[in-house]
């Protein structure tokens, strides 16, 4: 199978593409392009025009996997923290989209994982919910 030959500007509207589909981490994006085999020396140059363009921006990928994550998959902050510094995002946008966090529906969340649970022995409901990525203390606390 030959391999494709990618100019520049056929490397940024690829990424530009992919990115507009949905909010996406740097890392997301340099692990596409080396999976279309877009060559090396051109991701340096997509990834800072699409900073540049506001395809990519930390703050915003932060807060939408925060609030995703929270409504749709009841996670807990400490694992919701984990896939963010996994991604190598900055710290300070991954803290700060963690205070965007509705804490009556956090609340509530755990509320129902624990309802869900209440015939469990109470040690495997504690583990469920540690690996959910809620503490010992918010777990304790209802």
């Amino acid at each position: 199978m030959e391999k494709k030959e990618w100019s520049l500007d056929a490397s940024i509207n690829k990424a530009a593409r992919y990115c507009s589909q949905a909010e996406r981490a740097e890392t997301d994006v340099l692990e596409k392009l080396f999976q279309w085999g877009i060559p090396k020396e051109h991701h340096e140059s997509v990834i800072t025009y699409l900073r540049n363009n506001n395809f990519l921006n930390d703050e915003r990928y932060c807060k939408a996997l925060v609030h995703d994550k929270v409504a749709y998959q009841s996670w807990g902050r400490v694992k919701i923290r984990a896939i963010l510094q996994s991604k190598h995002l900055d710290t300070v946008a991954i803290e700060q989209a963690l205070l965007t966090i509705d804490e009556n529906l956090y609340q509530r969340n755990l509320s129902h994982l624990k309802t869900q649970r209440k015939n469990d022995d109470p040690d495997r409901t504690t583990r469920f919910l540690l690996q959910r990525g809620y503490t010992f203390d918010e777990i304790n606390q209802q």
